[in-house]
């Protein structure tokens, strides 16, 4: 009778013990799924306002390519800039920067043909003072040159034009100039910290609401 009375006994502990075990366990599946939760939220936080500020770049663009069509510009645009320090005649540097321009804006960058070579010819000068411009007026290597120059393109189609959101990556990445989806993704998320598809489903969003 003792024997059976201390196993009911111990019995009783063991189960006790058990579910202490069970709560504690299930308090701590659960903390685990809050902090999973709240990290994923504020990613997600982060990632839209990411979007945001490409977007409010898209639309400060957009203002000022307005303001500029009311404005007569002359060959010599660039002739009164602020010349930095450079090895370059203040004349070339002016003829240079100008032609960087018509470059920019007849779109040719798109294509997958386009180098360092292909630039350098275009605006008729040699590689070293090439380099020493776009180092100095543009910031930027010929690479990240022409790479900023094909991802603002795509985002801007993007944004004014709502069919090219349909279709796949792939195409838009050659489109504006990339030779394959992986150089584009990452050249994309470099230069604006979301991915291009993010970037699609959430203007998207945005037209729906």
């Amino acid at each position: 009778m003792l024997n059976f009375i201390f196993f009911l006994l111990l019995l009783i502990l063991e189960n006790k013990i058990f579910s202490q075990r069970v709560w504690f366990a299930g308090i701590l599946v659960s903390l685990i799924i809050f902090i999973s939760f709240m990290i994923l939220k504020h990613k997600k936080k982060i990632r839209y306002q990411r979007f945001e500020k490409v977007v409010d770049g898209l639309r400060n663009n957009a203002l000022e390519s307005e303001k500029k069509l009311n404005i007569n510009l002359q060959h010599e645009e660039f002739e009164n800039i602020a010349l930095k320090s450079t090895t370059i005649a203040d004349e070339t540097i002016a003829s240079l920067l100008n032609k960087l321009e018509k470059f920019e804006k007849s779109n040719k960058f798109t294509r997958q043909d386009v180098n360092f070579a292909y630039l350098t010819k275009y605006v008729g000068t040699n590689s070293k003072y090439l380099n020493e411009i776009l180092k100095q007026y543009k910031g930027k290597s010929f690479s990240q040159y022409i790479n900023g120059l094909r991802i603002e393109y795509i985002m801007k189609l993007l944004y004014e034009e709502p069919k090219y959101r349909a279709y796949k990556i792939s195409y838009l990445a050659e489109l504006c100039g990339f030779s394959s989806r992986e150089v584009f993704t990452i050249a994309f998320k470099k230069k604006t910290d979301i991915s291009p598809s993010y970037f699609i489903e959430s203007l998207q969003q945005e037209e729906i609401s």
